[in-house]
């Protein structure tokens, strides 16, 4: 028993000169928890139900280092399997069909799927007269506003141009088949941002009406279908409104968009929510913009409407 008491005298002893000169045991830090990379997957027209042959681009938006990406879909087909961006091809029967993209972000990898519903077209029967009618006189075509945004001139908006530090921007109505998605006439906007702090843009506003602003709020979405000829595709749409019935005080707020190149025509489809700050009932102009980040261009937007 005396060794023992002796024993624990040391023990004590020891620990006692350790914390006189600052010697205390280590403690290794509790690592931080991992947290999931952001990823999203965005599809341009939003759809989960598609026509057999139908294609939809499939994009995804991610943040990280080392970011690398695998598609596959179970039935139909993909333009890329390693791309940020892909155009999906619906198989040619229908049913049910999955696409997955695996990301990897700086070792971590994050899956999302999408479904869709491929339908078949059902065949419209067909009508032999029993008589030769009387051919009807062509219709003649609407006027190239009233064709492209009939909102905008159902309401007697009027077109505007704006041009910043000597930027270059043309617009113009055009009937090349080239530059049209539906009708006979369609809008070019030809783009050229080579220096800092240009900026242009195009577009309908309301500010000489009767009210001054166009109610939009029983729709859900601002749309379009756009097609780049040239450059990278990406652009701003804006929305300027009142922020109060009578009152002049104005907001606007402009979403960055990115029509993917080489895909011919494709509908953007922008919810209105999206445009923070901006009262759908009280809109002073939509606008279709360009600055220094979006470089040079061409691109055709037509069939534009609030939805």
């Amino acid at each position: 028993m005396a060794q023992l008491k002796t024993y624990g005298s040391v023990v004590s002893f020891f620990a006692l000169m350790m914390g006189m000169y600052g010697c205390a045991p280590t403690t290794l830090p509790t690592p931080l928890p991992t947290s999931t990379p952001f990823v999203n997957l965005v599809l341009n027209p939003i759809t989960s139900d598609v026509v057999v042959g139908e294609t939809v681009a499939l994009a995804v938006e991610a943040n990280g280092q080392g970011l690398s990406f695998k598609w596959s879909s179970i039935r139909g087909t993909l333009s890329n399997q390693v791309t940020s961006a892909v155009i999906y091809t619906a198989p040619k029967t229908a049913g049910p069909d999955t696409v997955s993209v695996e990301v990897t972000i700086s070792g971590s990898t994050v899956t999302k799927n999408v479904s869709f519903d491929v339908i078949a077209l059902t065949a419209t029967p067909t009508y032999t007269p029993t008589a030769t009618p009387t051919p009807l006189p062509p219709t003649p075509p609407m006027p190239p506003p009233l064709e492209t945004f009939p909102q905008a001139v159902n309401s007697e908006a009027k077109e505007f141009l704006f041009i910043n530090n000597d930027a270059g921007l043309a617009s113009e109505y055009v009937s090349d088949k080239d530059c049209v998605h539906a009708g006979s006439s369609g809008v070019k906007l030809v783009y050229d941002m080579v220096r800092k702090q240009m900026n242009a843009g195009w577009g309908w506003q309301w500010n000489d009406t009767k009210n001054g602003y166009f109610n939009a709020s029983q729709s859900t979405f601002f749309t379009f279908w756009a097609k780049v000829n040239d450059g990278p595709g990406k652009l701003q749409v804006g929305l300027k409104s009142f922020k109060e019935v009578g009152k002049k005080d104005e907001f606007e707020h402009k979403v960055e968009v990115v029509v993917l190149a080489g895909a011919g025509w494709l509908e953007q489809r922008i919810e209105l929510s999206r445009f923070e700050g901006v009262n759908p009932a009280l809109v002073r102009n939509v606008n279709f913009g360009f600055n220094e980040d979006h470089a040079k261009g061409e691109i055709c937007i037509d069939d534009i409407a609030f939805k």
